[in-house]
């Protein structure tokens, strides 16, 4: 029983060491990101998608953000136009910088004159 005890100690504590080793390159990784998006580090790259276009926000070569598709609507639709794309990525820039919640809202979508149908 004692030998048993021992090597489930020894488990845990190895377990515990990775849990930790993983949560401490996960902070490192997202402090790194703020220093980015606080020293305006970050650029905005717009790409066309298989039917429209998309939007991503990015540190250095990191993907921060991937937007394929409009947010805060119901189905998967991207964007209409590359206008459209760019005008939603740079709000989300804009308030990463401030220090805001990057998520878009529908009334957000609203205010920024985004086309939710492509044939008009």
């Amino acid at each position: 029983m004692g030998n048993l005890t021992k090597i489930f100690d020894f488990n845990f504590l190895i377990a515990g060491v990775v849990v930790s080793l993983i949560l401490a390159f996960l902070g490192m990784n997202q402090m790194l990101i703020q220093k980015n998006v606080k020293n305006n580090e970050l650029q905005v790259e717009i790409y066309k998608t298989g039917s429209g276009f998309g939007y991503r926000i990015l540190s250095e070569e990191d993907i921060i953000v991937q937007q394929d598709f409009i947010p805060a609507i119901e189905n998967n639709q991207p964007f209409c136009d590359r206008e459209d794309a760019d005008r939603i990525a740079s709000y989300v820039l804009q308030k990463m910088q401030q220090g805001s919640n990057p998520a878009i809202s529908l009334s957000e979508l609203r205010e920024l004159e985004i086309s939710f149908n492509c044939a008009e």
